[in-house]
């Protein structure tokens, strides 16, 4: 990342919070079997893992990477079982380690600014337009949250706009 902390923190910030449930999301996929998306989301792991210097997950997720695409259950449920054990190690470790804007002054609530950017952004996702990502960082400044949102912010950033344009008619439902 030649020394550049913030863009290793965000990088790190965007690994803590789109992988959370990437164990579930990768047996519900297999349980499909879907082992096309499967691998494309083991393999998108092993790239992350090997950027941020997780090296032991790294190597877990190649074993596993080749599980799936050997297509044998018996060595995919064991290997994913250590990579479930360190990837919730390394999840605590971030946790205690970094704030990740946890400890952000409370921000003052924009309503005429939401107003304004939440069809915006309803708009770019239907786009599929990378901009949404700005868009939901200009809704965060202006102190918009809730739980879709917060979905839709994971989903944006994993790029999955099919799932986020289903959620954005909740957001005008939300507190």
């Amino acid at each position: 990342m030649n020394n550049k902390k913030k863009l290793y923190l965000s990088i790190l910030e965007k690994f803590y919070t789109n992988n959370q449930n990437f164990i579930t999301e990768l047996k519900d996929t297999l349980a499909k079997d879907d082992h096309e998306t499967a691998h494309r989301l083991i393999h998108t792991l092993k790239g992350v893992t090997g950027n941020i210097g997780a090296d032991k997950i790294h190597e877990q997720t190649k074993i596993v990477e080749n599980s799936i695409l050997e297509k044998d259950m018996d060595k995919f449920e064991v290997e994913l079982t250590k990579l479930e054990k360190d990837l919730t190690i390394l999840f605590e470790n971030i946790s205690v380690n970094l704030d990740f804007g946890k400890g952000k002054e409370t921000v003052e609530i924009d309503d005429e600014a939401i107003q304004k950017l939440l069809p915006e952004l309803v708009a770019l996702i239907n786009k599929k337009s990378p901009k949404s990502k700005q868009c939901i960082e200009a809704l965060e400044n202006a102190g918009y949250k809730n739980d879709v949102f917060s979905e839709i912010k994971i989903l944006v950033g994993k790029y999955n706009f099919k799932k986020a344009i289903e959620l954005t008619g909740k957001l005008f439902k939300s507190p």
